[in-house]
């Protein structure tokens, strides 16, 4: 859903990196964008301008103050931050 929401705004489809469990695509407005396992390093993701969060509590609660102060704009669609 998010994808969707960036791509209906004029987001480039090759400036939104996916990330999951596993690897894999996901078909979003008729592209098929590409889905890479999580990384264990949070550089890989700080190296992007905004990380969106849709991660389980625990996850987010460990993940995004540690992103917030590498520089990235992160945004936690999950309910520990709200």
């Amino acid at each position: 859903e998010l994808a969707d929401i960036l791509l209906a705004a004029g987001h480039p489809a090759e400036g939104i990196a996916c990330f999951a469990r596993a690897d894999g695509r996901i078909e979003v407005r008729g592209r098929a964008l590409p889905v890479r396992p999580m990384p264990a390093d949070p550089r890989v993701l700080a190296a992007h301008d905004a990380v969106f969060l849709c991660t389980p509590n625990e996850v987010s609660s460990a993940l995004a103050p540690r992103l917030g102060g590498m520089g990235p704009r992160v945004l936690d669609l999950s309910s520990p931050f709200r």
